[in-house]
């Protein structure tokens, strides 16, 4: 009776006698012919036809992969880009990744190994918005730290940004907003700047919420809770103490019918008109400019 022969890859040989020729049981056992002889076809399932089939697919693959390398991946010394895909005409696009129906998982992503764990520093999501983990700088090999985003041009004819705006355009074409989105400075459909000049209203009762600061920088302060009989004094800080940059500037409404006055504290110099350094009543204005490190202006509605 035939048996198979092999586990992996199966050759029926049938038995043969003792007498039976070791050559004639060799041939069966590989070219799956007792008489076989050169030209004779190759029964697939015996081990030469098998073997045959595997090399014929190894070549196939191996031409393949050549020519894949030559027209589509580039394989470069270790000093530089190890792979480059390059499009074999103008119109053919070089890589495309199709996400699933329905894809939530990320399209793609760069990952730091840090040998414990793998931190992803840059992806595409699922809906095709690109994020970077950290600083993102576009133009410059090496951003600032402390900067978040950065534009450098490489070129004086070339424009660092262009916002083109859409056809009868009516959103604002950019907008600088504080972390709970409210607009500090855009530029509206018609590109003209407008700023919106934050305002923040202290109550005098609660002292510490009127001194100067940075966080008071570029508002306008509305001074409520005076006294029709006193005059509420804000300090103007060195700069040793509460470092603000030169030129910021802060506007104070008075709510009050006698008003506030402003004194610098010691080495600081504090100019205005007259010398006066008190807002002229209730519903007057001014404003502190600071000039150099510890000298500011004062200008407005004052009196003495």
């Amino acid at each position: 009776m035939p048996q198979e022969i092999g586990q992996s890859y199966k050759s029926v040989i049938p038995t043969f006698a003792d007498g039976s020729s070791i050559e004639e049981a060799f041939y069966m056992y590989h070219y799956g012919n007792a008489n076989w002889s050169p030209g004779q076809s190759i029964p697939s399932n015996s081990i030469e036809g098998i073997f045959s089939s595997l090399d014929l697919r190894i070549t196939e693959n191996e031409n393949f992969i050549e020519n894949l390398e030559d027209t589509y991946i580039t394989r470069s010394p270790s000093s530089s880009s190890l792979n480059t895909i390059q499009a074999t005409s103008s119109t053919i696009v070089p890589l495309t990744i199709r996400g699933a129906v329905g894809q939530t998982a990320n399209l793609q992503e760069w990952v730091e190994d840090t040998g414990s764990s793998q931190i992803v520093r840059a992806r595409i999501s699922a809906n095709g918005s690109f994020s970077t983990l950290g600083y993102f700088s576009v133009g410059s090999i090496s951003p600032s730290p402390s900067v978040a985003n950065s534009i450098q041009i490489s070129s004086p004819e070339h424009k660092g940004v262009v916002v083109r705006s859409s056809l009868s355009q009516t959103a604002n074409l950019q907008e600088w907003q504080d972390s709970n989105e409210n607009i500090l400075l855009s530029v509206d459909s018609g590109g003209s700047f407008v700023y919106n000049i934050p305002v923040e209203n202290v109550d005098t009762s609660v002292p510490e919420n009127v001194v100067i600061n940075q966080s008071k920088v570029g508002k306008t302060i509305i001074v409520t809770n005076l006294s029709e009989s006193s005059v509420f004094t804000i300090t103007i800080p060195s700069n040793s103490t509460t470092p603000m940059s030169v030129g910021s500037q802060i506007n104070y409404i008075s709510k009050g019918v006698q008003g506030i006055q402003f004194s610098p504290a010691s080495g600081v110099t504090l100019n205005s008109e007259n010398g006066y350094r008190r807002v002229d009543g209730e519903y007057s204005a001014a404003t502190l400019i600071k000039v150099s490190t510890n000298e500011w202006i004062l200008l407005g509605a004052l009196r003495q």
